[in-house]
């Protein structure tokens, strides 16, 4: 995904780049974001995460603020966007799954009604054309 400008706007996905993953979340407008995460302390603790609000400061925490662009998706209505984000705060607790229910799918959830995330699907795409070459015949017999 391309990222065009630093001022959110209300329904944006936004993410903090954190060195070895990205941070989603949704800019629901007024220096506030909801974001699937631990708790304050706890950001990056699975069985602790839940969809929360909180500043755009302690979403970025030292970070950049990148916007997603929509590279040709096209998003929810504004309203519908907000409106899911906020239906799930509070409701997550103990679902956060790595590989299939994480930051990014939430963001995703939320703008485009699609569960998805690129991340994962980058890392899936890496790890399986590194099986295809450890399992060429050409490199089972050596």
């Amino acid at each position: 995904m391309a990222f065009n400008r630093a001022v959110p706007v209300s329904g944006d996905i936004i993410y903090a780049d954190r060195g070895l993953y990205k941070h989603y979340g949704v800019y629901i407008g007024e220096g506030q974001v909801i974001h699937f995460a631990g708790p304050k302390g706890h950001e990056t603790d699975p069985a602790l995460a839940d969809v929360i609000q909180t500043s755009l400061k302690d979403f970025l925490k030292q970070d950049l603020l990148c916007v997603q662009e929509n590279n040709g998706k096209k998003p929810l209505p504004v309203s519908e966007v907000l409106q899911r984000a906020k239906s799930r705060l509070g409701k997550c607790k103990g679902t956060y799954n790595l590989a299939g229910n994480n930051c990014e799918h939430f963001a995703n959830w939320c703008r485009y009604g699609t569960n998805e995330s690129q991340q994962v699907d980058a890392v899936a795409t890496c790890i399986a054309k590194i099986i295809k070459t450890i399992l060429q015949p050409s490199n089972l017999n050596k």
